[in-house]
């Protein structure tokens, strides 16, 4: 298992990303201090996980890729991922396919500054 791997794992025990458990795993990526790359995908994290996660893209000076793939992010959950990518400097690699994110979510998403640096796979 290497440590992306390990990292996953542990995350997944002690945290259980689940919608009742996403408050404390933004805190843990707030704090990271190692991890680059970061795959969430088929977790449910809906708009309110995308919010307490954005929160934390905005202090996160580490994480490179986030795979966020089939979440049911939303309008909501782009918007304020958008927002958050307005801060965050290191985020390169963002995979946000299959989210019913909408075209009122992805016009407002493309149009951050941040669109130009980050390589999105399209919804």
């Amino acid at each position: 298992m290497n440590k992306k791997q390990e990292f996953e794992s542990i995350l997944q025990r002690e945290y259980n990303w689940r919608r009742r458990k996403q408050i404390p795993l933004s805190e843990v990526l707030k704090k990271n201090k190692t991890l680059t790359e970061l795959a969430l995908s088929t977790n449910q994290i809906q708009a309110e996980g995308t919010k307490a996660l954005s929160e934390a893209l905005k202090e996160n000076e580490i994480v490179s890729e986030l795979n966020l793939s089939e979440n049911q992010i939303g309008t909501k959950g782009i918007k304020s991922l958008g927002e958050a990518l307005k801060v965050n400097q290191t985020l390169t690699k963002l995979d946000l396919s299959r989210n019913r994110i909408g075209c009122e979510g992805m016009k407002a998403f493309s149009e951050a500054p941040h669109s130009k640096r980050t390589k999105h796979i399209p919804t």
